[in-house]
């Protein structure tokens, strides 16, 4: 396996160096070439993955089964994380061997599968790192917003509605009938302005969420720029959020219009392989095309964070 390899053809290689121009249909175009040209690359990271999750289904639900039986509930929650947290080192390294392989093409040089994994296998742990730490510092603002908002909103709901004794003793309290009675003093304002409280706090937290999605496309170049500027930690975060400054919109519309028309692609693929082979194959065929478009959303990414550094 590590044999495979494959090399810039001629007139490939002008391309590489060459802007061609930065609009969509040029990078959608150029992410298309760099698939077909390392095919069968790209086709073995997906065996790769299914075989993996595959293998990890089965692993991570043989000992889920047992740590049901002898821990009930915990052994279930304990089964399902140990499955996600497989699944993210999973996705992490097959988005790692993507940008290497894209980085060695852009760069004109011998792509490797071997090397390709060798990679991704010896950084996939800093990889991770520099995600966690890169989408925290970004999205630490709405993070703050979005998960104080709730916590907030839960604490002035409980003081304002099950007031302490001394304010039961001075003509509030429970109803006969069970309902809440206006309460004097403090706690009475307080829970006849509730309405008012609860919409300006949802509405904050309306406004953490959209400075989440913000926050997100400003660091959506953070993986290419681990594996092509070696940034790291929250270095990889601010390369992204520099790059993208001034460019927000057409990094969400360009994202935005690639997601859909491989979504579309998709439908109809499957559409016509369901109707011409039933839903089995279908299911398979979208299981196939869902890890084939993930590829081409991160061999994107990467080209459209070169083409905007040669523009910066």
């Amino acid at each position: 396996m590590s044999e495979i390899a494959t090399m810039p053809h001629p007139e490939q290689h002008s391309e590489h160096h060459t802007e061609n121009g930065s609009g969509f249909f040029s990078i959608f175009n150029h992410a298309l070439s760099i698939a077909k040209q390392h095919w069968l690359i790209f086709l073995i990271l997906i065996i790769i993955s299914f075989a993996a999750t595959f293998a990890t289904i089965l692993i991570t639900g043989g000992i889920g089964l047992g740590a049901m039986m002898v821990g009930g509930a915990a052994g279930a929650v304990a089964m399902v994380t140990l499955m996600a947290l497989v699944l993210v080192v999973l996705g992490a390294f097959i988005s790692l061997a993507t940008l290497k392989i894209v980085h060695l093409t852009i760069s004109n040089k011998e792509v490797k599968i071997g090397e390709v994994l060798t990679y991704g296998l010896k950084n996939i742990l800093s990889f991770i790192w520099a995600g966690i730490v890169g989408t925290v510092y970004a999205l630490r603002w709405s993070l703050i917003i979005v998960v104080g908002v709730p916590l907030l909103l839960q604490i002035v709901n409980t003081v304002a509605k099950f007031p302490m004794l001394n304010d039961i003793s001075e003509g509030g309290g429970i109803g006969e009938m069970g309902g809440i009675v206006e309460y004097p003093g403090v706690r009475g304002d307080l829970f006849s302005m509730l309405p008012v409280i609860n919409f300006v706090l949802m509405a904050l937290a309306i406004v953490g969420i959209i400075l989440m999605m913000i926050a997100l496309i400003r660091i959506i170049f953070l993986g290419y720029a681990f594996v092509a500027d070696e940034k790291r930690g929250v270095e990889a975060a601010k390369a992204s959020i520099e790059l993208v400054a001034g460019r927000w919109w057409k990094t969400f519309g360009y994202f935005f219009l690639n997601t859909i028309i491989l979504g579309i692609s998709i439908m109809i693929i499957v559409f016509i392989v369901t109707l011409v082979l039933g839903i089995e194959a279908g299911q398979m065929a979208n299981g196939l095309l869902s890890q084939l478009a993930t590829i081409l959303v991160v061999i994107f990414s990467a080209v459209l964070y070169g083409a905007y550094k040669k523009t910066r």
